[in-house]
This record gives structure tokens, sequence and C-alpha cells, in this order.
């Protein structure tokens, strides 16, 4: 098992596999993080995470996005997603950005929530959602997968 810091540039958390667009040192897979499959075996990863890039994922690849993380992750695996918090100071600095998550954003990809009939994508469960008005939205969710024994 892996795992994979996705969108990482220069800034790979020890003991991850760095995934980025760019050929920067501390990435170890480059490619497109739109452009799916990714390069990384099903069920893999652990634990995968995202800092400060979801604002950077044009929205219609989003919900390709959260079912390629599904793909990735095993069944016990973590999704770590941290980004600006929409209403915080630097929600909107950087002009190659879309929109920043909110309270809803991450509601519509877990079937405990009625927002999920919306898209129906692969299902996960929120395990912490957390976020500061001021600063930054954190969510944790893990895959939703079926168990065969």
């Amino acid at each position: 098992m892996i795992k994979l810091d996705v969108c990482c540039g220069q800034y790979k958390h020890p003991g991850h596999v760095g995934l980025d667009i760019r050929d920067v040192e501390g990435v170890d897979i480059v490619h497109d993080v739109c452009v799916f499959p990714w390069p990384v075996d099903s069920d893999s990863c652990s634990h995968a995470c995202m800092m400060l890039a979801w604002s950077c994922i044009e929205p219609k690849y989003r919900i390709q996005l959260m079912n390629e993380f599904w793909r990735v992750l095993s069944a016990n695996g973590i999704l770590h997603i941290v980004d600006q918090y929409y209403k915080g100071a630097r929600a909107h600095h950087d002009p190659t950005c879309y929109s920043c998550p909110n309270e809803w954003t991450f509601l519509y990809f877990t079937p405990a929530h009625g927002k999920y009939k919306v898209y129906e994508p692969k299902p996960w469960k929120i395990s912490n959602y957390a976020y500061d008005p001021d600063a930054v939205l954190s969510v944790m969710m893990t895959p939703i997968k079926e168990v065969i024994v």
C-alpha cells in the first residue's frame, strides 16, 4: 500500500508518492490529475491527500476526481482534502482557481445526505468535516466499498 499526495508540487508529504502535472522536485508521477485513470493501481493506496488544490480543479472534473480517489484507495483507505474555505481571506486570491469548497461541497459524495442523489458518484463516508471561516476547510473521507467475505 502507498500513500498518495495528489497535486503535491514541490511540497510532497514525507513518506508519500507525489502525483502532479508539474515535473518538479518531489513529484514521483508526472500526470494531469484531470486525465483518468491515473497511472496508479486500483485499491493500492492506504491514504491519499490533496492539499490546497481542490479549488484548482475545473468543476466539470470534480466528480470524476472523487471517483478516481475512490478507485485507488483501499476499502479502509482515508482521503484527506484541505483547501481554502470559500469565505476565507485567501479563498479567491489565485487568478487560476475556481470555486473554493463550503459546508455543502462534500455532502454530494455521501449517501448519508440527500444531496448524494443529485449526481450519485462513488459513495464515501465522511469521518471528519471541519472549517475555519477565516482560513481552510478540511474533510476526511473513507470510500464505501462492498467487502466480499
